[in-house]
């Protein structure tokens, strides 16, 4: 995957969202919230590219 300059995004999520996230970061299937954020998004918008 080719790497850009990151744009600072704000999201607002609900707490169990949130937790969910913080577990895949403590299981290790992620680092940070943020990459975990990122793949869900990537896919997402892969996911309706057509």
């Amino acid at each position: 995957m080719e790497y850009e300059k990151a744009v600072i995004t704000t999201v607002t999520l609900p707490k169990s969202l949130v937790r969910k996230l913080d577990m895949l970061v403590t299981k290790g299937v992620f680092p940070t919230r943020a990459d975990a954020v990122r793949y869900a998004v990537e896919r997402l918008l892969k996911r309706y590219e057509g």
